[in-house]
């Protein structure tokens, strides 16, 4: 063997070896993105349940300031969803806890501001809550937004009118009659 030849090989197995450790790089640098963005959809998707489950068993749902949303329950207390640079701090507000309040946190990154918006008004009006995300320099969001769709009261026990007794009854008569 030559040297030329020898100087052919070093430089053939010198790129060879160049081209996989930079596909080893770039595979170690995409498996730890998408496992980061496994990790951050599943944050997500707890907060999105437990604001579901919150706004489900609530009186009423507000956003006090940009960055905090309310959600109000009849004789229980309140819980604070509040927007931090780290994530989504849950503070639950018990009015019959001794303890106080209980908290949460979320690890969403920073997320931007809250919207509510109301469907038609009902005896369970749809709530659709919604949080962003800031933009970047383009003008694009840096995330998908967070959307939550919760029917508003929908887990709390129905009040039964007197009125509404009287045609339950009919019913339940027609029903025996049938039978």
């Amino acid at each position: 063997m030559t040297l030329i030849e020898v100087s052919v090989v070093v430089a053939l197995s010198s790129i060879v070896m160049g081209i996989v450790i930079s596909l080893a790089i770039a595979l170690q640098q995409s498996d730890r993105k998408l496992r980061w963005n496994g990790v951050h959809t599943e944050r997500l998707t707890a907060l999105a349940e437990t604001l579901r489950t919150d706004i489900r068993a609530a009186s009423d749902v507000s956003v006090s300031t940009e960055k905090t949303l309310v959600v109000a329950s009849a004789g229980v207390g309140e819980t604070r969803y509040e927007l931090t640079a780290m994530g989504c701090r849950r503070i639950v507000a018990d009015v019959s806890a001794e303890a106080g309040s209980r908290r949460d946190f979320f690890a969403i990154d920073g997320a931007h501001s809250w919207i509510v918006e109301r469907g038609t008004p009902g005896r369970r009006p749809l709530i659709l809550v919604r949080m962003h995300y800031a933009k970047d320099e383009d003008g694009s969001e840096r995330a998908a937004p967070l959307l939550v769709y919760a029917a508003l009261g929908a887990d709390l026990q129905a009040v039964v009118a007197p009125s509404s007794q009287a045609g339950g009854d009919a019913i339940e008569r027609e029903r025996e009659e049938f039978e």
